[in-house]
């Protein structure tokens, strides 16, 4: 009998080890934030072309913004 109590003791110790570690945790955040990342990229990059579309007329009216402002210099 104080062969099983000792056994669980010890489980009981590594489990409370376990879980307060935190460096596994942070890995699987870090995973998790560049699978997003990329799933954006790849949303953004593989679009139909509205994203870039919205993006190179946006520059495009800032572009001639600063031009009216600076004198198209």
């Amino acid at each position: 009998m104080k062969r099983v109590k000792r056994t669980l003791k010890g489980v009981q110790s590594q489990l409370r080890g376990f879980a307060s570690d935190q460096r596994a945790v942070t890995s699987i955040e870090y995973g998790v934030i560049g699978v997003c990342i990329a799933l954006m990229l790849s949303l953004i990059l593989v679009s139909d072309g509205a994203f870039q579309s919205a993006i190179r007329e946006l520059l495009n009216v800032l572009t001639g913004e600063i031009d009216a402002i600076t004198g198209g210099s």
